[in-house]
């Protein structure tokens, strides 16, 4: 009776190994895909996904029963963590908002200068990094108009954006 459990558990165990192991490869593919198709954050992905690889393996040297698992579990918290970090900031509906500031201190240069600034530095403004890319501004016709925009199609799904004769922002999906 003893035995046919311990084969019963072992057979568990076995089919437990394989699809951690079934897992890992297909995370580390989703993760080389990333890397290779020029995602912003596709190098960071794999670099991460060759450390949890590393440490796993590591931990696996001790000759815990549970190897492959924490093999899993240590790629999986090191890539989540760097998806965690990536995705702090404004929320995408809060952007509107933040680059109204950005105008107001880009009118305010304009009015004391005649001009607008060749960079958001320039005009007083210290843009914080978000999560989608961060905000791009280029001063046009020699400072006489701008375009201020952030987000990417790729990799948003969207570009936000506003030109200094447009009254409003514009949503580009």
């Amino acid at each position: 009776m003893q035995r046919r459990h311990e084969r019963r558990l072992g057979t568990l165990l076995e089919l437990a190994r394989g699809t951690v192991w079934t897992c890992t490869g297909l995370f580390g593919f989703a993760c080389l895909f990333a890397a290779l198709t020029g995602s912003r954050y596709g190098a960071w992905f794999l670099a991460l996904y060759v450390t949890g690889t590393v440490l796993g393996l590591w931990l696996a040297r001790r000759r815990w029963p549970w190897r492959p698992v924490l093999l899993l579990a240590c790629q999986f918290a090191l890539v989540s963590g760097l998806w965690a970090w990536r995705a702090r900031g404004p929320d995408r509906h809060e952007l509107p908002a933040e680059g109204d500031g950005f105008i107001v201190a880009l009118e305010d240069h304009h009015r004391r200068h005649g001009r607008y600034p060749v960079s958001l530095a320039e005009a007083g403004c210290s843009p914080r990094w978000n999560a989608y890319g961060g905000w791009r501004y280029e001063a046009l016709d020699g400072g006489a108009s701008y375009y201020l925009g952030v987000g990417d199609y790729l990799e948003d799904g969207f570009v936000l954006y506003r030109y200094r004769h447009d009254p409003d922002w514009y949503w580009d999906t």
